[in-house]
């Protein structure tokens, strides 16, 4: 791998990260690097999902959690971005789900969301998780708020 750095204006921030998201999709499935699969196919899923959410910032948290609250539901981009307060609206969402999807791929698992590109150029896609993604991070979550809660109580 080779790290490339250069400047993007601030308003192609999201159609960026989309292509480069689909060209690396594409370069992953011409070359033999082994295959992701979906969240909630193998028995120990489920502490796959804590460890990896317990990787996620907060604001990626922030994200999936109105996703998993509202599993099925395909909520635009821009109405994601203010519910948890991103300035830069859908760009600034396409940045934060970046790395869970790399984080996710790691682990050979499919990003716990759903992308639907806009139908019309220049328009806002949609969001969403399965119901089954849902409940398995669901519990993560939980899993990740009960053990956040008790290194406090022991730490008081």
């Amino acid at each position: 791998m080779v790290e490339v750095t250069f400047e993007v204006p601030e308003r192609l921030l999201g159609q960026f990260y989309i292509a480069v998201g689909s060209a690396l999709k594409n370069a992953r499935l011409v070359s033999r690097e082994p295959d992701v699969m979906d969240w909630d196919l193998m028995a120990f899923d489920g502490e796959l999902a804590t460890m990896v959410w317990r990787k996620f910032s907060p604001r990626a948290q922030a994200v999936f959690s109105v996703l998993m609250d509202n599993p099925g539901e395909a909520i635009p981009a821009d109405e994601l971005a203010a519910k948890i307060g991103l300035a830069n609206g859908r760009h600034g969402l396409a940045g934060v789900v970046a790395w869970p999807s790399r984080q996710c791929a790691e682990v050979h698992r499919v990003p716990l969301f759903r992308y639907e590109a806009p139908e019309k150029p220049g328009g806002a896609g949609t969001y969403w998780m399965d119901p089954r993604t849902a409940k398995l991070f669901l519990a993560a979550r939980d899993r990740h708020l009960a053990l956040q809660a008790e290194v406090r109580a022991v730490g008081h």
